[in-house]
């Protein structure tokens, strides 16, 4: 019975159904693996954000260049890549527009998933402090280190942070040394290590790291009035550089 032409045709028919099929998918999921894998976690990429020193907003009259919407963040798991942010056209033709590089920098924030590690030595942005504070709201781990003195500053955000439950700490009182630096982790691979998150993170190597460091203080003398530099890039021995010197930091300025 078997052996009967027509019983061997349907068989080899059916097989060659069943193997194209297995074909088609594990194609799909080969695809897939490479761009997601290949695509974002090994393109090496960088952007720089200018202040001109006078530019506060450009003639186009901006509300809100932020295209991730801080409310959904709050309420929704963030399906947003902070490569593909980073890969997109600027809001605005003018490079030095402040509204269009605060809503970059508030966005790449939104897409963050794991965890925020800020040195930063003067922090009065509201549109920052809004961002991370959702982005607090929807696990993300947080941490601020800044200086003793500026902390104190008019309209600073890190006691407002603080009190919302964001981990907070200071170089020492008794310290002649001003805490200088202005940089920002977000996702990095040690840092989520480091803290134990507890998330699925089914590989690590799909995790888009990203440090934002420069001159600028997150500020509107900053963003407007000064001439500054930010420069984010997702290079992995940069990003675990600038994590390791954020962990030494962050034990050295353990509160008494």
């Amino acid at each position: 019975m078997v052996g009967s032409p027509a019983v061997r045709y349907v068989l080899c028919s059916t097989s060659l159904i069943v193997l194209s099929k297995i074909i088609y998918h594990g194609y799909r999921a080969l695809k897939t693996w490479c761009f997601h894998g290949w695509h974002n976690a090994e393109r090496q990429l960088s952007v720089v954000i200018w202040s001109t020193g006078s530019t506060e907003s450009c003639s186009e009259n901006h509300h809100n260049c932020s295209k991730v919407s801080v409310t959904n963040s709050q309420t929704t798991k963030i399906s947003f890549d902070k490569i593909q942010i980073m890969e997109r056209k600027s809001a605005c033709s003018n490079p030095y527009c402040m509204t269009s590089n605060i809503g970059f920098l508030v966005d790449l924030v939104n897409a963050t998933k794991y965890t925020i590690d800020i040195a930063m030595n003067t922090f009065t942005s509201f549109e920052m402090s809004s961002a991370l504070l959702a982005a607090s709201k929807r696990g993300v781990i947080i941490r601020i280190i800044s200086d003793h003195e500026m902390a104190y500053s008019t309209n600073s955000q890190v006691f407002p942070l603080a009190q919302s439950g964001v981990a907070v700490r200071f170089n020492s009182n008794s310290s002649l040394r001003t805490m200088h630096h202005k940089f920002c982790l977000l996702d990095s691979p040690s840092t989520i290590h480091s803290l134990t998150i507890q998330k699925e993170l089914e590989d690590m190597t799909n995790v888009n790291g990203i440090i934002m460091t420069g001159s600028l203080n997150w500020t509107a003398q900053g963003f407007s009035g000064n001439f500054e530099n930010v420069l984010l890039t997702n290079q992995k021995e940069i990003i675990q550089k600038y994590s390791l010197e954020f962990q030494r930091l962050w034990e050295l300025f353990v509160p008494s």
